[in-house]
């Protein structure tokens, strides 16, 4: 939840718009009453006080009590104060998805994944799975956001820019499709004989096939770099032995299939 420089985009103007919102007059008055009512925010008589520190914020234990008081007002003020100060913590965090996934697709308009990812925060913000959870509540928000939006752009991808295969360039490098093939048989194979986890094998498939960033899964799988690098070699080495075992021979695991 760390501070971006603000630019002209749609994300920084929903932001300039909440925020005079929240500044107006009836808006600090029913901030004071939620000031007045929680012992999280004590330390916060100003809403943009709080915004700072939790934009400041790493999702640890402190966000937590913050953000779980804030849920529990959250469908008493109608007017949507605490969405909107829900949606000005994490902003830049919005900000920053999409500056990912704009680079990562070229091709997409950047506002049109701002709508998205917006969408996809409101939508988990105010669903029963999000209220039911009772920590790492900026973490769960980041992880939901990031992977929908990457998931809704490999889509919208799918659909646009993907060329048949009769009109391919005359230079496509045919070796590098037939491992893509290959890898893709063996993910369907090492899946079929549960030699790698479903999950392990949806890993491969969007880091491998979708070329999805490795980053992307960091922050979500508990890894340091190294270590989802390390753990994504051994993956890749099951496969290679699954590769050298002849279809119906001995399970690379040690087991009969």
């Amino acid at each position: 939840m760390s501070e971006r420089p603000s630019c002209r985009c749609l994300l920084c103007r929903i932001e300039e718009k909440l925020l005079k919102e929240i500044d107006s007059l009836i808006s600090r008055e029913k901030y004071e009453v939620l000031h007045s009512v929680s012992p999280p925010l004590v330390g916060f008589p100003q809403s943009k006080l709080l915004l700072a520190h939790l934009r400041a914020g790493r999702g640890d234990a402190s966000s937590d009590q913050i953000l779980l008081e804030l849920m529990k007002w959250c469908d008493v003020f109608h007017d949507g104060l605490v969405p909107n100060l829900f949606l000005l913590a994490f902003l830049p965090m919005l900000h920053a998805t999409v500056r990912q996934v704009t680079r990562r697709y070229p091709s997409l308009m950047w506002d049109d994944a701002a709508q998205q990812a917006t969408l996809v925060f409101l939508e988990f913000l105010h669903s029963t799975q999000f209220r039911r959870r009772i920590s790492h509540l900026a973490f769960a928000l980041a992880r939901r956001v990031k992977r929908r939006t990457h998931a809704w752009a490999r889509q919208e991808i799918a659909f646009t820019d993907a060329p048949p295969l009769s009109i391919l360039h005359a230079d496509f490098d045919e070796n590098s499709f037939e491992r893509l093939v290959l890898l893709r048989h063996l993910l369907d194979r090492a899946s079929a004989r549960a030699i790698i986890d479903t999950a392990d094998v949806q890993l491969l498939v969007q880091i491998k096939l979708d070329g999805e960033p490795g980053e992307v899964f960091y922050e979500e799988l508990g890894l340091t770099p190294n270590a989802f690098r390390q753990r994504v070699k051994r993956l890749l080495a099951k496969l290679r032995r699954m590769a050298a075992t002849k279809p119906g021979g001995p399970n690379p695991r040690g087991n009969s299939k």
